[in-house]
C-alpha cells in the first residue's frame, strides 16, 4: 500500500464522518420529527381535508419516518460508534437494508397516489374512483403491497459471515460479524437488469406520472378560476391543496431528478456491457473452434490423402478469420461507444 492510497482512504474517512455522521442526522432527525408531528396534526378531527387524502398523507409521513430512520442506521451509526459499526451494524444491515427499500418505494408512489386522489377529485369529480374507496386505504393497501413484493428480493442479496480475529495484545479470538453478497447479487445478468428495472420503476415512471397528473390539475384550477369570479370555501380548500401537491412534487423531483439521471446512464452501461459481453463470448468460442479445426489439420499425418483444406491458402484464410474473428469485440465496442441509443 503506497502513501497516496494511505491518503486516500484518510480523505474518505474524514468525508464520510462529516457527510454521514454530522450532516445526515442534521437532515435526519427534523425529518422524522416533523414527519411524526405531521401523523399527529391529520389526526385532528379540525383539520378541513378529504379523509382519504388526509390517510394518504398520513401513510406517505409513516413511510418517511421508517426510511429515515433506516439511513440514519445504515449510515449514520457506523461512523458514530465503532461498536456498532463493527458488531450490530453487520447483523442489522441485510434486514434494515431492504426495509428502507421498500419504505422508499412506499414514499414515492404515496406521492403518486396523492397526485391521483386530487386528480380525480378536481378533473373529473363525476368520475368513481375505486383505489379512492374506504377513506383512501384502497391506495394505502395496493402501495404497501407493491412495496413490499418489488423488494422481497432484497431481502436474498446479502449475508452474514463471521470472520475469526485475533487480537495480539490479549491473546484472544472473536467472531465477528461482516455482510457479503450472495451469489443472485453477484450475478451480472440479475445486476445490470434490475439497475434498468429499477430506474423505470422507481424514477422515470413515477416522476412522469407526478409531473402529468399535477400539470393537469394547475390547468384544471386555471380554468375554474376564470368561469368563476367569487371563490367560495371549497375552491380555496382546492387551491390549498393543490400548492400542497405542487410542493411536494417539488421535493420529489428535486430529490429524486438527479439520482434518476444518474440511474439511466446506469442503464445505458448495463446493457451496452451486456451487450458487448455476448458478443465477446460469441468470438471466444469462435476462435476456440477455430484453433481446434487448425489443430486437427495440423496433426493429420503427412501420408493422408491430398485435400484441399491443407493447402497452405485455405490454412492462411483460416488464420485471417480468427484474427477478424478477434478484432469484431473491439469494434463492437468503439462502436457502442460513439452511438447514441
Amino acid at each position: 500500500m503506497n502513501v497516496s492510497e494511505v491518503d486516500e482512504g484518510e480523505v474518505k474517512e474524514v468525508y464520510g464522518f462529516w457527510l454521514e455522521g454530522v450532516l445526515l442526522p442534521f437532515i435526519s432527525l427534523p425529518g422524522i420529527l416533523g414527519n411524526i408531528a405531521c401523523v399527529f396534526v391529520l389526526n385532528n378531527k379540525s383539520v378541513d381535508l378529504k379523509q382519504s387524502f388526509s390517510n394518504i398523507l398520513k401513510c406517505l409521513s409513516i413511510f418517511d419516518v421508517i426510511f429515515l430512520v433506516g439511513v440514519t442506521c445504515l449510515y449514520t451509526l457506523p461512523q458514530l460508534s465503532t461498536q456498532y459499526k463493527t458488531y450490530f451494524g453487520p447483523l442489522a444491515t441485510p434486514a434494515v437494508l431492504p426495509i428502507t427499500q421498500i419504505a422508499l418505494t412506499g414514499s414515492v408512489y404515496s406521492v403518486v397516489a396523492v397526485a391521483v386522489e386530487r386528480y380525480f377529485n378536481i378533473c373529473k369529480p363525476f368520475n368513481r374512483n375505486r383505489a379512492g374507496a374506504f377513506d383512501g386505504f384502497g391506495y394505502i393497501t395496493g402501495i404497501l403491497l407493491f412495496a413490499v413484493i418489488y423488494n422481497i428480493v432484497k431481502f436474498f442479496e446479502l449475508r452474514i459471515e463471521f470472520e475469526t480475529r485475533v487480537d495480539n495484545s490479549t491473546n484472544t479470538s472473536a467472531n465477528v460479524p461482516e455482510v457479503a453478497f450472495t451469489d443472485l447479487r453477484k450475478n451480472p445478468i440479475y445486476a445490470n437488469v434490475y439497475i434498468v428495472f429499477n430506474t423505470l420503476v422507481m424514477g422515470v415512471l413515477p416522476l412522469s406520472l407526478v409531473w402529468f397528473l399535477n400539470w393537469r390539475i394547475i390547468v384544471a384550477m386555471k380554468q375554474a378560476t376564470r368561469r368563476h369570479n367569487n371563490i367560495s370555501s371549497l375552491q380555496r380548500r382546492d387551491r390549498a391543496m393543490t400548492a400542497l401537491l405542487s410542493g411536494v412534487v417539488i421535493v420529489l423531483l428535486i430529490g429524486h431528478t438527479p439520482k434518476t439521471i444518474i440511474n439511466i446512464y446506469e442503464s445505458y452501461q448495463a446493457v451496452i456491457e451486456t451487450i458487448t459481453s455476448h458478443f465477446t463470448q460469441d468470438d471466444c468460442v469462435r476462435k476456440d473452434e477455430v484453433q481446434t479445426n487448425l489443430g486437427r489439420l495440423d496433426d493429420k499425418d503427412v501420408s493422408s490423402p491430398p485435400n484441399p483444406l491443407l493447402s497452405p491458402k485455405h490454412h492462411h484464410l483460416l488464420l485471417q478469420g480468427l484474427q477478424v474473428s478477434g478484432s469484431r469485440s473491439v469494434s463492437l465496442q468503439l462502436y457502442y461507444k460513439h452511438t447514441n441509443y
